[in-house]
């Protein structure tokens, strides 16, 4: 069976994307094609690259998409998965999804729909408009949603049980896909962590997006009390950077608290420094402000890949992810708009470091047990096994290896 992946808003080489998804369908026999966005440094045709031959059309090249830049990319999106001709196509987000429908339109595919977040909050939180507009924004993309999913959609894939019940509730086959790692993100065997000479600095580390909704500047607020108190404190931040003058912000707290030795905002850096820096940290934080977004998540990826490198975890007390914190004993539940509190959980965990080794146990035995990938891959593959068509569709003619790495112009 052909099936093609569709997406505007990550990178074809993204470890949920290709290192998961688009690999269990090829190993369940599939021919998979992904059409996405390529970093300028990604070379599909390069098996450095590319190590599982997946063929990848690049959307576009990109540092990162802006939201325009992602719009304007989906007249050529649709032309690319019309000539796919695939059985079935799956939609990595709502731009795509709005793609896919017409596709299935034109054609009569089948239609995946992989939501990994709540689209139509997320849109709207990160418009930075007006309470109103944000509003308005809301309603006008859940409803956008809500009609594709009734219409065109044969399988949503839920990344939480909020998003599930709410897919349930459009009529249309639903289950839940959870943001887990694979079992092979952390080695089998972690190396034992020794024990913290009394000179060297806790390391509290943060891997995603740096956006005002992280609380950063508080962060960076309480390694200033821990100075001041004698603890010495590293934090990092890892990740992509989307909102310069909020990183403008941090950096302006960063020299008028004199840190700039304490904290580092890193940027997006590849697969394997993002493990290099989560063996080196001695603890994984989920710190978020409170707001309509935050409220609504219950356990992002990266919790399980703190979980995956056994690191004690130190969260928000947002309901959704505190209660799942708090009841698994992975980790310590603060108020993110205190940095007094910050500093108090990072203190607690830097003297007691048997307290730090039981909420690592806790969390690396949970992942190792029910928190990966391969427990949601039988059921992933399996949708698309009941998806497929008694006869498959012929392939798109003339397809060379080459023009998967190439865009026009290049």
């Amino acid at each position: 069976m052909r099936v093609c992946v569709l997406t505007v808003g990550r990178s074809a080489f993204s470890q949920p994307l290709y290192g998961k998804e688009a690999a269990s369908l090829q190993r369940a026999g599939n021919a998979v094609t992904i059409i996405a966005p390529c970093l300028a440094s990604e070379d599909p045709a390069d098996p450095t690259t590319n190590p599982l031959g997946i063929r990848v059309v690049p959307l576009m090249r990109m540092g990162w998409g802006t939201r325009r830049e992602k719009l304007q990319a989906l007249p050529r999106l649709l032309r690319l998965a019309l000539r796919e001709r695939a059985d079935v196509y799956q939609a990595m987000e709502l731009q795509s999804l709005l793609v896919g429908a017409i596709v299935k339109l034109l054609t009569r595919a089948r239609l995946v729909y992989d939501a990994r977040e709540h689209y139509p909050l997320a849109i709207a939180v990160n418009s930075r408009r007006g309470p109103v507009a944000t509003r308005l924004i809301y309603a006008v993309f859940w409803l956008l949603e809500a009609l594709l999913i009734r219409l065109f959609v044969d399988h949503a894939f839920a990344v939480d049980r909020g998003c599930l019940e709410r897919f349930q509730r459009f009529g249309r086959p639903a289950s839940l896909l959870t943001n887990y790692p694979r079992l092979t993100f952390a080695p089998a065997e972690l190396p034992p962590r020794e024990e913290r000479p009394a000179d060297r600095p806790f390391h509290l580390l943060y891997t995603g997006f740096t956006r005002r909704r992280v609380a950063v500047v508080e962060t960076i607020q309480a390694v200033a009390l821990l100075r001041d108190a004698g603890i010495p404190v590293q934090a990092t931040f890892l990740g992509l950077v989307d909102d310069e003058p909020f990183v403008r912000e941090c950096r302006e707290a960063i020299a008028a608290l004199g840190v700039q030795d304490s904290v580092r905002l890193v940027g997006r850096v590849g697969p394997e420094e993002v493990r290099r820096y989560l063996a080196e940290a001695d603890c994984g934080s989920l710190l978020y402000h409170p707001t309509p977004y935050t409220e609504y998540v219950t356990h992002p990826v990266k919790l399980f890949e703190y979980m995956a490198w056994g690191l004690p975890v130190i969260c928000s007390n947002l309901p959704n992810m505190s209660r799942f914190v708090r009841d698994g004993e992975y980790g310590l539940v603060v108020d993110p708009r205190d940095p007094a509190d910050i500093a108090a959980a990072i203190t607690r965990l830097a003297r007691d470091p048997s307290l730090a080794a039981r909420f690592s146990a806790n969390g690396r035995r949970a992942f190792l047990e029910r928190h990966h990938w391969e427990v949601l891959e039988p059921g992933y593959v399996g949708v698309f096994a009941q998806l497929a068509p008694d006869e498959p569709r012929s392939g798109p003619a003339g397809v060379e290896r080459a023009e998967s790495g190439a865009l026009p112009g290049d």
